[in-house]
């Protein structure tokens, strides 16, 4: 027990990796820096190419679907969308390599202010990949052609008035 073979911490007490259930404050302006400079980034490519009188499909998506770092609000800079958690959020240092990959929108159908939707017990769908517009349910078909992808995301915003106070259940589905 006291010898060469004892054995390691993390056979006696488990999982030795322990990740801290939030970020730190350090952690949180290194994301804010990082998301910063993939947005000069982006911006200077775009302005060569405007200077060549080029323009390149991926860059012009990005400026158009991806949001800037001053645009995006605290819950989607330090947090992403998991369908498995209780509240479909988790800390973003929870995914593996969040550090390269790039987590600024929301999955269609989600957006992550529950007092955008003004109407109880609706369910549509939102197609815009940003996650800022809330268009009817009659772009379904038009979304469902023009992705191609079989999945799409309903949500179900029920407004709910306990002790005077204003809480919203927000439930997500696949299909």
């Amino acid at each position: 027990m006291f010898g060469a073979f004892r054995p390691t911490n993390s056979l006696s007490v488990g999982l030795l990796w322990k990740i801290p259930w939030r970020l730190s404050k350090f952690q949180k302006a290194r994301q804010r820096k990082r998301l910063r400079a993939v947005d000069t980034v982006v911006s200077v490519v775009d302005q060569a190419l405007a200077k060549k009188g080029m323009e390149i499909k991926p860059v012009e998506r990005w400026k158009a679907e991806m949001p800037k770092e001053q645009e995006m609000v605290p819950r989607d800079k330090y947090t992403i969308f998991d369908r498995k958690e209780k509240k479909y959020r988790k800390a973003i240092h929870k995914l593996p390599k969040w550090t390269r990959v790039s987590q600024r929108v929301n999955p269609p159908g989600y957006y992550a202010d529950p007092y955008r939707w003004r109407t109880s017990y609706t369910n549509s769908v939102q197609n815009c990949p940003s996650g800022r517009e809330f268009p009817s349910a009659s772009t379904l078909r038009d979304t469902r052609a023009s992705t191609g992808r079989s999945e799409l995301y309903y949500i179900k915003a029920v407004d709910i008035t306990l002790h005077g106070r204003r809480l919203w259940k927000i439930d997500v589905r696949w299909r």
